[in-house]
């Protein structure tokens, strides 16, 4: 069950070939991605205050008709860089179709074997294409997350709103100074069982091309940051 809710919240939060550094998104076989998850008041001081980290790796990248497809391995370590023992790693997809980027949910929807039944998904994937700029409005969009397993069933709504580049603006995180796409986004997810349930929370994320994100702070629906995370290092 762990793995099904880090499954969902990668969800929530939302290329190779020569053409990679283009997009949005990290393409490069082999390439390492380590994020610091910090806590969000640790920002702007002096040291920040690293709860753990999270490292990507780009499995594999493979071309398939007109759509590009990378495979990523994403693992949680703990403050000294070490894996979790009782973590499993996660594998994930996304995708370039029409120079636009787009997460591959059926990817993110895994059950184990010995919790039974299914998870899919319908519905608008959250896009982000090559070519936005600064004051740039992007599609809202809805996707439905559907629960059948042996001991429930149910029902989630994510509805991605106001999602638009703010800015482009220069970024310093531990791996390095960037130009980056501020992205912000409102996150909608109302669960259906047998009452509707809705929490609603904002984030904004700084996006480098031939990277992805390098910042994200994640708000509550009254404003407070609850979350944040930084690119610590890249390796390739």
């Amino acid at each position: 069950m762990k793995r099904i809710a880090v499954a969902a919240m990668a969800v929530l939060v939302a290329v190779s070939g020569v053409f990679a550094s283009d997009y949005f998104f990290a393409a490069e076989k082999g390439m390492v991605l380590i994020n610091a998850n910090v806590k969000p008041k640790s920002l702007n001081a002096k040291k920040l205050k690293i709860k753990n980290f999270t490292r990507a790796t780009i499995k594999d990248v493979e071309n398939i008709g007109d759509t590009l497809v990378i495979t990523y391995v994403l693992e949680t370590l703990n403050k000294k860089l070490k894996a979790d023992k009782n973590d499993i790693p996660f594998t994930y997809r996304v995708k370039i179709v029409d120079g636009t980027l787009v997460m591959d949910a059926a990817s993110f929807m895994t059950v184990p074997a010995e919790v039974g039944g299914a998870i899919s998904v319908s519905g608008d994937m959250p896009r982000l294409p090559a070519n936005i700029s600064a004051g740039q409005r992007l599609n809202d969009v809805s996707f439905d997350i559907i629960t059948d397993l042996e001991l429930m069933k149910q029902t989630t709504n994510i509805a991605i709103t106001d999602y638009k580049c703010l800015a482009v603006e220069s970024v310093t995180v531990p791996a390095g100074t960037f130009e980056a796409y501020k992205i912000t986004q409102t996150v909608t997810a109302t669960t259906k069982m047998i009452v509707s349930v809705s929490v609603t929370s904002v984030s904004e994320t700084w996006n480098v091309k031939g990277i992805g994100p390098v910042k994200t702070i994640a708000y509550n629906a009254k404003g407070k940051a609850q979350s944040a995370s930084v690119l610590y290092e890249i390796k390739r």
